[in-house]
């Protein structure tokens, strides 16, 4: 999770996972193939700029709702297990710190570089540019007729050119595909350069749509909240704030395709905010470390240095994509490619 350096509901969920030490409370941050390390909250997930300058549209919206809602994590921090609590509170809070997450940007921005690597795996290889060569003359039988005749072919010899084109095609030179597709694979990455700029853009713009009636807040609104605390142990926090749970996947954000059932707000060390629709039967705290570890994006936090904690760091980075590599992979598989 990135923000301003004054993010107050991050800073503000940090400090239910630390110790107070002088004038900050410290953490102990668990990363992938890492040992533990301490830190103190104000120097830990925080990027002065992430949003555009101070002062910005952005950044006063921000401003304006971590105001509205500090008071209510610190009252639901203070409530009993089973505790209901207002959708009209939790659904805003889970909305915002969902999509403005840097998970969210940063894979983004990451998917859209294994894009660009799917398709220059199929135009610098020759017999894929054959392929599609052909799929095209096979689809698209009314355009090569109209190209012979734009060239004089006669019509009794078109079959014949045709079959012409296809022999051509089989022949084609092995360095074919580097010829003429090198230069355009080069316009491809220098355009790619340009992509997060675009996407903060389009970040910020999803953080000022979140609105009352939006569809998001809506579809949040559905679920009932009630606050978890579990009988022993303590919960972590992924730097994603969210857990969303369904029947077929996990992910710390959603999207309109996907059934969730669950979501998870850890607002402290000792409590969570639980979401559900229907009846959803209970998780052990073991489970829930697990799913909130595997939708941490790049780290978790945690009160305090456990190695039970430790082993769950393997998991960060699970859950936490927006399109899985194997979903990237047949968006783009040469096979797709040709159907369409």
């Amino acid at each position: 999770m990135a923000g301003r350096k004054n993010h107050h509901v991050w800073r503000m969920l940090q400090r239910g996972f630390g110790e107070k030490r002088g004038k900050d409370h410290h953490i102990w941050i668990y990363r992938k193939g890492e040992k533990p390390s301490p830190k103190g909250t104000g120097n830990f997930g925080v990027d002065r700029f992430f949003y555009g300058p101070e002062g910005s549209e952005t950044d006063k919206r921000i401003t304006e709702f971590e105001n509205s809602v500090q008071s209510d994590i610190q009252d639901a921090r203070k409530l009993e297990n089973g505790a209901e609590l207002d959708a009209a509170f939790v659904a805003p809070l889970i909305a915002h710190l969902e999509i403005r997450s840097n998970f969210l940007r940063s894979e983004l921005s990451n998917m859209t570089e294994r894009m660009f690597m799917a398709l220059d795996e199929h135009f610098s290889s020759t017999t894929k540019v054959q392929a599609m060569m052909k799929n095209y003359l096979g689809k698209n039988p009314k355009k090569v007729d109209a190209f012979l005749g734009k060239n004089f072919v006669p019509v009794d010899q078109r079959d014949y050119v045709s079959e012409l084109f296809d022999t051509y095609i089989d022949n084609l030179p092995p360095n074919t595909a580097s010829d003429l597709f090198d230069g355009k694979i080069d316009e491809i990455f220098n355009m790619a350069q340009l992509v997060p700029d675009g996407i903060k853009e389009a970040h910020n713009k999803a953080i000022l749509s979140i609105e009352p009636n939006s569809p998001r807040i809506k579809a949040l609104e559905e679920f009932t909240y009630t606050v978890y605390r579990p009988h022993s142990g303590q919960l972590v926090l992924p730097d994603t704030c969210v857990a969303f749970i369904g029947p077929k996947n996990v992910a710390p954000f959603t999207q309109p395709k996907d059934d969730m059932q669950t979501v998870i707000i850890p607002i402290s060390a000792e409590v969570a905010i639980f979401g559900k629709k229907g009846k959803q039967r209970p998780m052990e705290l073991k489970t829930i470390n697990r799913l909130l570890a595997g939708c941490a994006y790049d780290a978790f936090i945690a009160k305090i240095d456990d190695p039970k904690l430790a082993t769950l760091a393997g998991r960060i980075g699970k859950y936490a994509k927006v399109m899985s590599d194997k979903e990237v992979r047949e968006l783009f598989s040469f096979e797709r490619m040709l159907s369409d």
